[in-house]
């Protein structure tokens, strides 16, 4: 089988957006910045909404009190109930009418924490609604669906992990078009994501040539920011913590 890679082989402004913020992961036992900043955001929103409106402010109370709850989950590594949690918050945040961008990001959440677990359906699941809301919203659909891709490698399901890495990045060029001002982050990562991508390549039966060039990309990538002030590497540990 024989996939197209052309777009992510050419210029530089093309593995601009390789070296870019492709997926969003979080660091394994390191305090999650994205974490710590959706809880500052949901604290601040509750402080406002006391003032504003109190008749709202149990509603988001209450789901904030189990998202504080989860993120403890999280630092300490028990996906289980931190998936567990993050279903809860979902459940309350809707209710509330919390932000599609702060629903999002808990549906990606959960997806995660299912990941972990082995909980696939509801992993591709939950990834798939945080797209569709991103989507709608102009958020960063490209996040989740790199992450279907990385959970479809532990699977190993490479046909569907090129599929997803594919529209990933295609995602994410139109995102950093659209979002020129996006902070870059997470480089080593970065090179992570283009290495699982290599690696699904190259099982699925894609031109070596095309799998070459994508590790020789990564590679860069690794050699210019390794060792560098603020540089880490963070995967989310996919199917490390089954049930059975």
């Amino acid at each position: 089988m024989v996939y197209i890679t052309t777009m992510f082989l050419g210029s530089d402004p093309e593995w601009e957006a390789l070296r870019s913020n492709i997926l969003r992961t979080e660091p394994r036992s390191s305090e999650s910045e994205l974490m710590k900043r959706i809880f500052l955001l949901i604290t601040v929103a509750l402080l406002v909404s006391s003032c504003a409106n109190v008749v709202r402010q149990p509603a988001q109370g209450d789901y904030a009190e189990v998202y504080r709850h989860a993120y403890m989950a999280l630092q300490e590594e028990k996906w289980l109930t931190y998936k567990q949690l993050m279903r809860v918050v979902i459940d309350k945040s809707t209710a509330s009418g919390a932000p599609p961008e702060q629903r999002a990001i808990f549906w990606y959440e959960y997806g995660r924490a299912a990941g972990v677990v082995c909980d696939w359906k509801d992993a591709e699941f939950a990834m798939t609604v945080a797209k569709n809301i991103d989507t709608k919203v102009g958020g960063p659909s490209h996040e989740s669906l790199g992450e279907l891709g990385r959970m479809s490698v532990v699977r190993k399901q490479y046909d569907k992990a090129v599929g997803y890495f594919t529209l990933a990045l295609q995602e994410f060029t139109k995102y950093q078009e659209e979002n020129p001002d996006k902070k870059i982050t997470n480089q080593l990562g970065n090179a992570r994501v283009i290495e699982d991508y290599a690696y699904a390549l190259e099982q699925a039966g894609g031109q070596q040539a095309d799998v070459d060039k994508l590790r020789e990309k990564a590679a860069e990538i690794r050699e210019k920011f390794t060792g560098q002030e603020g540089a880490y590497e963070s995967v989310t540990p996919y199917g490390t913590q089954c049930s059975s």
